[in-house]
């Protein structure tokens, strides 16, 4: 009897097994398939995802001390700029007419590092910079919001 319920209980774990790793195939395969579709479906859009890595205010902070060459861009307004900015960020206003224009004249394969207040503008920064052929960005997410949060410093721009 214990040899039938040992050999019954080992046929349902390997079924179960054999269950689970067919249904994360179909779920993997199903994810791929809504990507596609929804990548074909935005085609207004720049998709950013293969030259742009989205970090942490840790992160993106290590990363830009590491890196011997850089460019580091607030996209914020001049006011938000004056009130506290990254050391050695420079400042081009997403919302500015002459965005492109100082973004054509960066060096468009040296890493860059953008940031706003909370991260929704310098998302559409990377559009426009990955558009514009720049293949090294890198963006801190939610901004200098979550930098705040995360007690890192701030110089003043003025």
């Amino acid at each position: 009897m214990k040899r039938f319920t040992l050999t019954t209980l080992l046929a349902l774990c390997l079924l179960a097994a054999c269950n689970n790793s067919q249904t994360t195939t179909e779920d993997t395969a199903t994810s791929q398939a809504d990507a596609s579709s929804s990548a074909s479906a935005t085609t207004d859009t720049v998709d950013v995802t293969n030259v742009t890595k989205f970090m942490t205010p840790s992160d993106f902070s290590q990363t830009m001390f590491l890196a011997t060459k850089k460019q580091l861009i607030d996209v914020r307004t001049e006011g938000e700029y004056n009130q506290g900015k990254i050391t050695s960020a420079v400042n081009i206003n997403i919302e500015s007419t002459d965005f492109d224009q100082k973004i054509a004249a960066l060096n468009k394969n040296t890493p860059t590092f953008v940031y706003c207040q909370s991260g929704v503008r310098s998302k559409k920064a990377l559009e426009k910079l990955a558009a514009a052929g720049f293949t090294k960005l890198f963006m801190l997410e939610g901004g200098i919001d979550a930098w705040n949060e995360a007690k890192l410093p701030l110089q003043l721009a003025i």
